[in-house]
């Protein structure tokens, strides 16, 4: 991938030197269609002026009059052979009108030619901007698939060769089956986004309280996370409906990366409220950890998007969860919004499904 990236930044390269040579050839030539205007426009006065001096100096007065007449372009004034005004003002309206449209012309091209430039160069830095992502999400996989999968070698070696008590088993078997889950949520995000991609997620609606929901992957959550405070405020009765696992995926995905936001900072605890506003019901799920910069609210929810460099990053995570989560509301007809007040201030996720009756949500 290093190689694409160089690649591309050596096409960036050309075609910015292709553009300045592009450049300076359509300048070259509006000067130089200018200068061949003035010459043309130069050598017809002088024709003209010789004309004018020729018939002044060989032709009698009244010969003149009978010659200008039979020359369109000429006038007798006080018995002087002169060119006529209108005619001037004709070849001077001519250059101008030509070196005007060789002008607009060459301005023509340069900007179409300084707009695909930039439409290029946005692509390829969209497609070096998804290489880095790539490059980060391969460094997530090994990291996601390699830690748990050590960790139960350990707890297996552990138990056969050590015969720990009773007790020491629970503990061991218990962090074994946290890192299987992690295991089983890791490939389950990215059959997910297997499945978002090739638009091949079937919706099976149906009526669905998501108090009981909510409730049972914030429980999950807390024995992920034993380190981790979640509040959980309810309201009873909040029913929407909707696809089951697209509503689970939306709330694990939105817990488990706040609760990893406050594993990385190492404070703070997570805030869940669940509530009805007019014809929506909200989820918000908001944590006192890590923070975003603001800017970085819509991006988010973009396919393997995270912030910083892979290899020096502290918090786990493949970077597809929230991108899940964005685009299983969307297929629910809800919305998923981000906020936050900057890095180390905390973020607030607030998912919106709007309370569809089964007669409007099948119509």
């Amino acid at each position: 991938m290093k190689s694409i990236d160089r690649g591309g930044r050596g096409l960036m390269i050309t075609m910015a030197v292709l553009f300045g040579v592009c450049f300076l050839q359509a300048t070259y030539w509006v000067i130089d269609q200018d200068r061949h205007a003035q010459r043309v426009h130069s050598q017809l006065i002088g024709l003209l002026e010789d004309e004018v001096r020729w018939a002044n100096q060989v032709l009698d007065p009244e010969t003149r009059a009978l010659w200008s007449q039979q020359h369109p372009h000429l006038r007798v004034v006080e018995g002087q052979v002169v060119i006529d005004p209108a005619r001037l003002e004709s070849l001077d309206r001519e250059r101008n009108s030509r070196i005007n449209r060789y002008r607009w012309e060459g301005g023509f091209f340069l900007v179409v030619l300084l707009l695909g430039t930039g439409v290029l160069i946005r692509t390829l830095r969209q497609h070096g901007i998804l290489l880095r992502r790539q490059r980060n999400f391969l460094a997530s996989v090994g990291h996601e698939l390699k830690s748990p999968l050590a960790s139960i070698k350990l707890a297996a070696e552990t138990l056969e060769l050590r015969r720990p008590d009773p007790d020491s088993v629970a503990r061991i078997s218990g962090r074994m089956l946290q890192d299987v889950a992690r295991l089983e949520g890791f490939v389950d995000n990215i059959l997910e986004t297997s499945r978002l991609d090739a638009g091949s997620h079937p919706l099976h609606r149906q009526e669905l309280a998501l108090e009981p929901l909510v409730g049972e992957l914030v429980e999950s959550m807390r024995t992920r996370y034993p380190e981790v405070r979640i509040d959980f405020q309810r309201e009873h009765g909040a029913t929407i409906f909707a696809d089951v696992q697209a509503t689970r995926a939306v709330v694990q995905n939105l817990l488990d990366n706040a609760c990893k936001s406050i594993r990385a900072a190492a404070h703070g605890h997570v805030t869940v409220t669940l509530r009805s506003v007019e014809s929506t019901v909200h989820l918000e799920v908001l944590d006192e950890g890590l923070g975003f910069d603001p800017k970085e609210a819509s991006r988010l929810f973009e396919r393997f998007y995270r912030t910083g460099d892979e290899m020096t990053r502290t918090t786990k995570g493949s970077g597809l969860g929230l991108y899940i989560a964005h685009s299983a509301m969307e297929l629910e007809g809800g919305k998923l919004r981000a906020h936050s007040e900057g890095a180390g201030m905390g973020a607030l996720f607030v998912a919106e499904w709007p309370t569809y009756s089964r007669t409007e949500a099948l119509a």
